[in-house]
């Protein structure tokens, strides 16, 4: 190992650090400050970019963390730096004073860095759809907590089925071609009906899916066509038509867990507050609203409502109708809705599926 104390020398005189694998070393130097000359290379797991300073975490380099400052680069390495996302590789070169007593992170700044080459796949995502990669595993995150919040509360998970040869007539479907059922087919717009049919046909009062809603109708601009819900149907016993509200809002509660932290100071406000409860005409156009709302309106067939976020936003929907034996209640918890209020990411934007090569 190089001797990192060497104030003078030149910057080949460097230990190579590959993802982490000698970060200890850092901490077994000793008590005193060093002058560190090295050379990293790792991928991009996270960064951080504020007006004049880049914050870069290594994957599989814990307790690292480099920073790129307009000053120590300069204008034109510092504007390239800019370009650097998730999963790009770099190699960046550090000459500092360090102090082995500090405690992670250890921050070092960089002096000079370069961007590696990547697998085509690597390249790929990093370039064009990282953002969607991570998105999809927080979407994901978001159904497991409501899944999980109301396995806890005893609800029953159902495997739904997703194509049919009745067509939907209120909601635009996604056509499929499939000719071994010998009719025009399309994937089911929402899973509730069928929910309700298991809950009735097994005598189980509260069901629920995670599923898709699908539909080529545009209804808000950014919602995918194939757009994560989780979905839930409950049978009661007694005709009274009341939602449950306390529900709905533990079901937010649970999906907003996994990505709360990337909500403003006063979005998390919101979560802690009680929900406004209003009645309303309809619940047709969204209208502006300055903190959480559950519109309900009365119709033909029994109760609706929406659970509208400050946007405004429609993150929940559900209904109340009379049903031959009680009442039938079932909630839709849009995933991607509450996804789109943490990132920026148009999901509706259809990309050819990868190949591995």
């Amino acid at each position: 190992m190089p001797d990192t104390e060497n104030q003078g020398g030149r910057l080949e005189d460097y230990f190579e650090l590959l993802d982490g694998r000698a970060i200890r070393y850092l901490f077994e130097i000793g008590g005193r400050t060093v002058r560190l000359k090295c050379r990293i290379r790792g991928r991009v797991q996270n960064i951080r970019t504020m007006k004049n300073v880049c914050f870069i975490t290594l994957s599989s380099s814990a307790g690292l963390q480099l920073i790129l400052d307009r000053n120590a680069l300069g204008e034109q390495l510092f504007d390239e730096s800019l370009k650097i996302r998730t999963g790009f590789r770099v190699e960046a070169w550090v000459e500092t004073e360090y102090e082995p007593t500090r405690t992670p992170p250890v921050r070092l700044v960089v002096s000079r860095f370069a961007l590696l080459p990547t697998t085509q796949m690597a390249e790929r995502r990093s370039s064009t759809s990282v953002e969607q990669a991570q998105s999809r595993i927080d979407l994901a995150a978001i159904a497991r907590s409501m899944a999980g919040y109301l396995i806890e509360h005893e609800w029953i998970e159902v495997e739904p089925l997703t194509i049919s040869t009745t067509l939907s007539q209120s909601v635009d479907p996604l056509l499929v071609i499939f000719p071994g059922l010998g009719a025009e087919t399309s994937l089911v717009v929402s899973p509730i009906a069928e929910l309700a049919e298991v809950a009735q046909i097994t005598g189980t009062s509260s069901v629920f899916a995670v599923s898709h809603i699908y539909s080529r109708a545009i209804r808000d601009g950014f919602t995918s066509p194939e757009s994560l819900a989780v979905l839930a149907v409950h049978i009661a016993t007694s005709p009274e038509g009341k939602i449950d509200l306390d529900l709905v809002e533990g079901l937010i509660a649970a999906a907003f867990e996994p990505v709360k932290s990337r909500l403003s100071q006063r979005e998390r406000g919101w979560l802690g507050t009680r929900w406004e409860r209003r009645s309303s005409k309809s619940v047709g156009q969204l209208r502006e609203v300055s903190g959480p709302v559950h519109e309900i309106a009365a119709t033909a067939d029994g109760l609706v409502f929406r659970s509208v976020w400050p946007h405004p936003i429609s993150i929940v929907e559900g209904h109340v109708r009379s049903v031959s034996d009680g009442a039938l209640h079932s909630v839709t918890v849009h995933c991607e809705r509450i996804m789109h209020l943490v990132s920026d990411v148009h999901y509706r934007r259809l990309q050819d599926s990868p190949r591995l090569t």
